[in-house]
């Protein structure tokens, strides 16, 4: 007995298709040469671990959405130094296209004596810290950025705890209202 499919007998209201019509049909080649193909699908070139060059600009407000970003984990912010390990960037971009201040830049490395495993400090900020409890509140930057959108002149050097618990205090201790 034969397993494989036949094709369906033809009715009055669906006539008899041909393989060339069958195989068009459902996007399959055939043996025609000469028939038009579709274009083959490009293929990336693979990338080089190690190849890439990180730049960060004065305008990097240590926001750590590049660090976050990140797919390979090649950033890493610790306190208010922004570290990029090469050997582990791909070059895919996903700091770039997501850092709000466009300050970062990446190209090619120059030489292969650049690339290795250790880290390499690309920028550093002062990091503010609460004035009342010492907990660090975010880089001197960030905090003039934050202070700019609102249209201050300082934003409060204060941890969001006691930022929320000087609120409660002033509300629970209003000053007198002198006439």
């Amino acid at each position: 007995m034969d397993t494989r499919s036949t094709i369906p007998p033809a009715t009055p209201d669906r006539p008899q298709m041909t393989r060339r019509q069958l195989f068009s049909l459902f996007g399959l080649g055939h043996d025609d040469s000469s028939a038009p193909r579709p274009p083959t699908p490009h293929v990336a070139t693979p990338v080089v671990l190690g190849s890439t060059r990180l730049t960060v600009s004065e305008a990097c407000t240590s926001c750590s959405a590049c660090v976050q970003a990140c797919p390979q984990g090649a950033l890493l912010l610790d306190e208010a130094t922004l570290w990029f390990q090469m050997a582990a960037c791909t070059g895919c971009r996903a700091c770039v296209d997501c850092c709000p201040q466009h300050a970062i830049t990446l190209s090619p490395a120059d030489d292969t004596h650049e690339t290795g495993a250790s880290a390499i400090a690309v920028h550093t900020d002062d990091q503010v810290t609460c004035r009342i409890c010492g907990q660090q509140v975010g880089s001197r930057l960030l905090l003039a950025k934050v202070a700019a959108l609102l249209g201050q002149s300082t934003v409060d050097d204060l941890c969001p705890d006691c930022k929320a618990s000087a609120v409660l205090t002033s509300q629970a201790h209003p000053s007198p209202v002198i006439p």
